[in-house]
């Protein structure tokens, strides 16, 4: 328990301390670098500028008249799917055993819009 005590002082310690680490024991960034790299680190830094302006700039405005191109099309074909349902064509030959999953009447990716339920046997 002792031991406990003394190790919870020296971690309070150690956060409530007001000096800032020193950076002064490493040297430079520029010095510890080859040549090659520290100038591979400065194209790679002004690469990364370039592709976040491009996406900010071009591609998300690019999205958003994508966006405005196709979602009123999309709309209406939902809008369609809920007036008119598709009706299930009876394939017996195709469904002898049920599905191992779910209910065992509907695949995996079953979309009820698209895929309509089975009427029930009386």
């Amino acid at each position: 328990m002792q031991r406990l005590s003394l190790n919870l002082r020296k971690i309070g310690r150690r956060f409530a301390s007001t000096e800032a680490t020193s950076t002064s024991k490493f040297p430079p960034l520029e010095k510890m670098m080859t040549k090659e790299a520290y100038e591979a680190r400065h194209h790679a830094l002004g690469t990364i500028s370039f592709w976040k302006k491009f996406n900010y700039f071009i591609t998300l405005p690019g999205l958003i008249l994508v966006a405005l191109y196709a979602l009123p099309q999309e709309f209406a074909h939902i809008k369609h799917l809920q007036e008119h349902p598709n009706e299930l064509v009876p394939f017996n030959y195709l469904r002898k055993r049920k599905i191992p999953w779910g209910d065992g009447d509907h695949s995996l990716f079953c979309n009820p819009m698209c895929n309509p339920d089975p009427k029930p046997e009386e």
